[in-house]
């Protein structure tokens, strides 16, 4: 839109970035991509009203938001279910387990590195976006905020990772091999095809197909409070810009 400037450009990234960081103090893992996307809403209902939001735009963006934890879950019971038959069922005795458990560590490292690429693809594209349509597309900004996405995980990451890797469900390197295998073949795929997907949602949704293919128990308290965090980004997004703009923008 040619409406929007630098200014409010920043008031979008000021509201995803306000959100973030509130959810990841609480331990939240919550979607950068629904809080990009719920502040340009915020944004643009302000600016012109229901006629400032391409809605068409937003109805592609939230089917592949549908999609894709859907296809976490089928993913990762298909592909726990076939290494389960190939692989893990040959696994005799105690040290034949442990081979496993350890080439699956090995490999789970690897597939967490793709996963964590396609994610800054993805992530590092939606925090951008703005700034980039204000002053155009710069390789500093990208890197910049690459770079204060390592920071933010080594200092506010820590509540979050142990949400997901230690809350939903018990894990071993095998189990969560296959959830990360299903989430970096779909982010890759969406990264690859420019759609703006949730890694959070397509991870956590990977966990639970794991989950019902092995039979394992869900922390369902918990998984019930991360999808209610997941429903609240959106609004919350949306409030703090439009709010952001009203205060603002003359």
């Amino acid at each position: 839109s040619p409406r929007i400037g630098l200014l409010e450009a920043m008031m979008v990234i000021l509201a995803v970035a306000i959100w973030l960081t509130a959810s990841s103090v609480m331990g939240w893992p919550i979607s950068t991509t629904h809080s990009s996307v719920g502040a340009a809403i915020g944004l643009g209902i302000y600016l012109d009203g229901l006629a400032g939001v391409n809605w068409q735009t937003v109805r592609r963006i939230g089917t592949g938001w549908v999609l894709s934890p859907c296809l976490g879950i089928v993913g990762s019971y298909l592909l726990y279910a076939l290494c389960s038959r190939l692989i893990f069922s040959r696994a005799k005795g105690l040290r034949q387990v442990e081979k496993v458990e350890f080439a699956s560590a090995f490999a789970l490292a690897i597939s967490a590195s793709l996963t964590a690429f396609s994610r800054g693809g993805n992530d590092i594209g939606n925090a951008t976006a703005f700034v980039s349509l204000a002053i155009g597309k710069s390789r500093y900004v990208r890197g910049l905020c690459g770079a204060a996405m390592a920071v933010g995980l080594f200092t506010l990451g820590k509540k979050v990772v142990r949400s997901v890797g230690f809350s939903i469900m018990h894990l071993s390197p095998r189990t969560a091999l296959i959830a990360q295998v299903s989430t970096a073949l779909i982010m890759f795929t969406g990264t690859w095809l420019g759609v703006p997907l949730s890694g959070t949602h397509v991870l956590v949704a990977s966990f639970v197909g794991t989950a019902i293919a092995r039979g394992a128990a869900l922390n369902v308290r918990h998984l019930s409070s991360i999808i209610f965090s997941w429903l609240g980004t959106f609004p919350a997004t949306a409030f703090l810009s439009y709010l952001m703009a009203r205060l603002v923008v003359s």
